[in-house]
């Protein structure tokens, strides 16, 4: 018979867990080695002086590709998985007494950012909406296509998304992006504070970052 494909997964994080699923589903021998005593990667909290700590994410979007990979597996996710959309996804406490309500919906934050800031609700909807329109032209590109393939290239999307790069605020940062964009120094901190969400810093990474509050906003945590 043929021979027995095998593959080692390194790292029972997120994407490794993602990753050996996938290769097991497609007939592959996996075996997955993990330095830590526990899966999940960041996903674990610390108790710590009768608190408990969230290590990595406290929220996340997109939870149809967690279900993907249960469909994938072909596992029932009823009882394995649930979760439920957050009205608030987090609370800011400001050095200067300001407390901001993150809600998810785009208006109610709006709204939230009336109130508290005295900025325009429209200012902030205009930001959300622009990062709607950049992750429709570039965020499936990146997430759901292979980028080590000619193929993923050489198609209409990435040049649609080429026809518009200036909107992607390459050439400046993050940071530079929503001063210019926001003007609140406030709003200007929670719209930097995204970029921690992949590790970077809003003073160096490009203002491109800014369309992922799309995910925590316009489609829901």
């Amino acid at each position: 018979g043929s021979a027995i494909v095998k593959a080692i997964v390194i790292g029972s994080g997120v994407a490794g867990i993602a990753a050996a699923i996938r290769l097991q589903a497609m007939g592959v021998s996996v075996t997955v080695f993990e330095q830590n005593s526990y899966p999940g990667g960041k996903l674990t909290s610390i108790a710590f002086g009768g608190y408990r700590f969230d290590a990595g994410p406290s929220l996340f979007s997109l939870p149809e590709l967690v279900l993907d990979l249960f469909r994938t597996a072909s596992k029932d996710p009823t009882g394995r998985f649930a979760y439920k959309r957050k009205e608030i996804g987090c609370h800011y406490f400001y050095p200067d007494g300001t407390f901001l309500r993150a809600f998810t919906d785009p208006e109610q934050l709006g709204a939230e950012v009336e109130r508290v800031l005295a900025v325009p609700a429209q200012k902030v909807q205009r930001y959300l909406k622009h990062a709607n329109g950049v992750y429709d032209l570039v965020g499936r590109i990146f997430l759901e296509k292979p980028l080590n393939r000619w193929g993923t290239w050489l198609t209409w999307g990435v040049l649609r998304a080429m026809l518009h790069v200036g909107q992607f605020d390459l050439s400046s940062t993050l940071h530079q992006t929503n001063v210019r964009r926001l003007q609140e120094l406030h709003l200007v901190q929670y719209f930097d504070r995204m970029a921690t969400y992949n590790g970077s810093s809003p003073y160096r990474a490009p203002g491109i970052l800014a369309v992922i509050p799309h995910l925590e906003h316009n489609v829901g945590t």
